[in-house]
């Protein structure tokens, strides 16, 4: 690392080829000066995390090569922009927002930034938090994701039964039956290949490489920086996504919940994906707002396509629930297939998720499949389509555990049947499809009644929003009972569940755990702002964030995979459900304020609700601001590591998870 690789490097990575792709592609006069900013730095962060990983994956990463490409697009991209005309940004076209709501925006980023960007310095033990900056630095010492371990190389030379023995003595090992790989070098790290020694680290590797190239650029203790810089970015998106879909004075309201929300500091400061998946998802949402808004211009259907569709598609190369937010698009494409609505923006948008889809793909036979079958062992046996789509991925051993009859679960692979239906649903599906497409009267009266009947329709499904919050937050956890609400006083300990106390072990009582971040106020705040999100503001311009916020809302309150008390755990709700919630309050709050029948009472009570919601997040999340996890631990390894020299072999033999 170098001051000169640093001032060279850090304008190529951060801000120059999204500035020279902004001035070439985008419609400049319909972007105000903080999205032209916000979007420069996205765009310059996207591109140099993708090349990064693909020069990771194909064994020639390196921190001047990458600056060199960078370099070269931003030259090409320049030189466009430049032939165009379009070197100099014009003004941006309607209102302009007043002073003061870009210096609140201002001061909320400021705060956001002192409180989180002081990460921690978690690179000790097999957390995932340590295991993704020790990927980044192989990445940026090896110049690939696989490393050739010859120590791992050398103990494999013994026949096979020695070999298993040392490994099961001084390596990890894992069940054949129920892991892709058999043998761990370290804990987060799969020996892919004993004969060579190959080493490959376990999760997907764009945050990785986005670590990576900050290693290189500032080295580790700076580089760091990369997770809270990408939660920043994350935050920046819902304020500029909310101020184009509910107006500036909500966008900015739960910019500030979001900024002091205490799952979001922390993440933001602990060196896991979530951030970076936060990140990705309200770019592609900020993306695709921007292009259902019927832009006049052809460049910014073209600009806005390729931003939603490479943003959402990039999701697949950071996080292994990719599946999901791809699975909640499919309902909107067949809509405009339906209705004949794709139009030369649509097009690009699909052309440009395809190119990083193709990647995770790639990724999924090369890198990432023993992890993913990992996580997904028990789920992909549910499906039988899935099970034979895997099948010829599989190992000897694993396509035992699939296909025969002797292990306990009952092979759904044994079972044709379960193909012909799963498969016979997806020809219905798509006949279906294909049916209301030739048949453009019977779309235009389904259209007709649905819009006809929008308001009642509206009405119930925020209804029954309500009605499932209800049930999740006092009925379900078990908290209030008969005897509590008899008895509130001598219960108080029991109703204090709601504010941090134990409650229940098991999925029951997840929306409690989660309010315990949000307040009780908070979480009423917000299933209102929800429910009034989907009644009043239902459109093709918000139907992805409602869809993919009460999805995962569902799904992480059915199950959290993990030790629910934990604060670890939390970070499930970290990429969607925090940001949306923080949303949802302040629109709440909004609509509280605007109340026709309330008057000025609504308003002085908005903003006391909202007074007290600010105070009770910072108040919560100070003790969580104020501690530095694993303080120091990045000196006390370097020194510890400055004891040894390159060839010594060290034996850690610990029986202990960390």
């Amino acid at each position: 690392m170098s001051i000169a690789l640093a001032l060279v490097g850090l304008p190529l990575v951060l801000v120059v080829p999204g500035l020279c792709t902004l001035s070439a592609l985008a419609p400049l006069r319909r972007l105000d000066w903080p999205e032209r900013l916000y979007l420069a730095l996205a765009l310059s962060l996207v591109l140099s995390g993708w090349w990064g990983l693909i020069l990771a994956q194909i064994g020639c990463f390196s921190v001047g090569l990458l600056l060199a490409l960078l370099a070269g697009y931003s030259l090409a991209l320049g030189l466009v922009a430049w032939r165009k005309g379009r070197w100099r940004w014009p003004r941006p076209e309607g209102e302009r927002e007043k002073p003061w709501a870009w210096g609140s925006f201002a001061l909320v980023s400021a705060i956001f930034i002192a409180l989180a960007f002081r990460p921690f310095e978690l690179i000790l033990g097999p957390r995932d938090a340590a295991v993704y900056p020790a990927t980044a630095a192989q990445i940026l010492r090896h110049g690939s994701i696989l490393v050739e371990d010859p120590l791992v190389r050398t103990l494999a030379r013994d026949t096979p039964e020695e070999t298993h023995r040392t490994w099961v003595q001084f390596l990890g090992i894992q069940h054949p039956g129920r892991f892709y790989y058999h043998y761990l070098r370290l804990p987060g790290f799969f020996i892919a290949d004993e004969e060579r020694g190959t080493v490959l680290p376990q999760f997907y590797y764009l945050y990785p490489t986005w670590l990576a190239v900050a290693f290189g650029l500032v080295g580790l203790p700076a580089g760091l920086l990369m997770t809270p810089y990408l939660s920043f970015l994350g935050g920046v998106g819902l304020f500029l996504l909310g101020r184009r879909l509910l107006g500036m004075r909500v966008a900015l309201l739960a910019y500030l919940f979001l900024s002091l929300q205490t799952l979001q500091v922390w993440f933001a400061r602990y060196s896991t994906a979530e951030g970076a998946t936060q990140f990705l998802i309200f770019l592609g949402l900020y993306g695709l707002l921007r292009l259902d808004e019927g832009d006049a211009e052809e460049a910014g259907r073209i600009f806005f396509g390729l931003l939603a569709g490479l943003s959402l598609g990039m999701i697949g190369l950071v996080r292994v629930d990719f599946i999901f937010p791809w699975l909640l698009f499919l309902p909107y494409l067949a809509y405009l297939f339906v209705a004949r609505a794709f139009r030369p923006g649509h097009r690009l948008m699909l052309l440009a998720w395809a190119l990083p889809a193709l990647h995770t793909l790639a990724q999924l036979i090369t890198h990432t499949r023993g992890y993913t079958i990992a996580i997904y062992y028990h789920r992909i046996q549910d499906w039988a389509t899935l099970s034979w789509l895997v099948y010829p991925f599989l190992n000897p051993t694993l396509r035992e555990y699939f296909g025969a009859s002797e292990t306990p679960r009952t092979p759904v692979m044994q079972q044709p049947w379960r193909l012909a239906v799963e498969l016979g649903a997806v020809a219905l599906g798509v006949g279906l499809l294909l049916l209301l497409r030739r048949s453009p009267r019977l779309v235009e009266r389904l259209g007709a009644g649905l819009r006809r009947h929008r308001r009642p329709i509206l009405a119930g499904a925020a209804g029954l929003f309500l009605l499932a919050f209800f049930y999740l937050y006092f009925i379900r956890p078990q908290v209030l009972t008969p005897e509590v609400l008899l008895h509130p006083w001598e219960n108080r300990i029991v109703l204090e569940g709601y504010i941090g106390a134990p409650v229940a072990e098991g999925s029951a009582a997840n929306m409690v755990r989660l309010g315990w971040y949000f307040s009780p106020p908070g979480m009423l705040l917000a299933a209102t702002g929800i429910a009034a999100l989907l009644w009043r503001e239902s459109s093709r311009r918000s139907w992805y964030l409602l869809a993919l916020g009460i999805f995962y809302l569902a799904f992480f309150n059915y199950e959290v995979f993990g030790e629910p008390h934990h604060i670890y755990i939390m970070r499930r709700y970290v990429p969607v459900v925090v940001p949306f919630f923080s949303l949802a309050m302040a629109y709440a709050l909004e609509r509280l304020a605007g109340w026709r029948w309330l008057r000025r009472a609504g308003i002085v009570l908005a903003g006391v609700l909202a007074v007290l919601m600010v105070v009770y997040l910072a108040y919560t999340g100070l003790p969580f601001y104020l501690h530095n996890e694993y303080q120091g631990a990045l000196e006390q390894v370097g020194a510890l590591a400055a004891r040894f020299a390159p060839e010594d072999v060290l034996l850690l033999i610990d029986g202990a998870r960390d």
